[in-house]
């Protein structure tokens, strides 16, 4: 019944939030931020599509992603006070304790954010030191002489940032539990990639796989000792072929069974109960 009283007082309050994601949310944050290092102050149309994403609100807790940390972070850039904090240290909780799960290229996405938030608030500087370190050590040597990120998440094929391109040799083998584990043999550098589902976001590893780089190309080791190339992430538009794939991808029984539902439920009352 409660629950019922919950959905019932959402539909009614739906007028006062939007449903922001994806692409449109994304350009819009890139765009605040570039607002906010111009010390260009949000028109109040701004400040209250800022709070009033019902998206970001849900995501949180169905969806913990870079989407989430930039908007709570902008939002506290903005107001000149952290009080999304322990909102921001609870997703980099779920996203990265160990190493960052969406991969490198959604890391440097999310991380000129926490830049920022540390500047202006001095937290998460010791968290951002120890992510790129992490990056650095599980890291590959390409042909170019280049490092490369460890190939998992959603990955782009472009190498550190020239500040991690390590003067001494980075350590053959890499232990980053319970994600994954460098190991360099004479021929070949192997990662052993875990499965590491959070929710509905589709940026994480969502399988168990061993991952070879053979003379600076990747492939993905198939159950039958088969080599296939690594899919480079192009884009969210490219990573499905069709809607029907995104779904099923998306609301698979293994990601809605790694979603706490009774912390879920006690978000919606805060919300929506208030």
């Amino acid at each position: 019944m409660k629950k019922l009283l919950i959905l019932s007082v959402f539909i009614l309050n739906c007028a006062s939030y939007n449903f922001e994601y994806g692409s449109s949310l994304a350009n819009f944050q890139d765009q605040k931020f570039k607002d906010f290092k111009a010390n260009k102050p949000l028109t109040k149309e701004e400040e209250t599509r800022f709070k009033s994403n019902l998206w970001v609100k849900t995501a949180e807790k169905l969806a913990p992603s870079n989407l989430v940390i930039r908007h709570y972070c902008l939002i506290d850039l903005f107001n000149k006070y952290p009080s999304h904090k322990r909102k921001i240290k609870n997703q980099l909780y779920l996203l990265g304790e160990d190493l960052y799960l969406e991969g490198y290229s959604y890391w440097l996405y999310t991380k000129p954010f926490l830049d920022e938030y540390s500047k202006e608030f001095g937290e998460f500087g010791l968290f951002i030191r120890d992510q790129d370190k992490k990056f650095q050590e599980s890291a590959y040597l390409g042909t170019d002489g280049n490092l490369y990120p460890a190939p998992f998440g959603d990955l782009r094929h472009e190498p550190l940032d020239i500040f991690l391109q390590a003067a001494e040799p980075v350590s053959d083998n890499t232990e980053i539990y319970p994600l994954l584990i460098k190991i360099f043999k004479p021929d070949t550098t192997e990662y052993l990639v875990q499965k590491c589902l959070l929710g509905f976001n589709t940026h994480v590893p969502d399988k168990v796989q061993t991952v070879q780089v053979l003379n600076g190309t990747v492939y993905v080791k198939q159950p039958s000792g088969t080599l296939v190339p690594f899919k480079w992430y192009e884009g969210y538009d490219k990573k499905y072929g069709s809607k029907e794939a995104e779904f099923n991808d998306t609301f698979s029984p293994e990601r809605i069974n790694s979603l706490n539902v009774k912390e879920i439920w006690k978000e919606y009352e805060r919300i929506f109960m208030e």
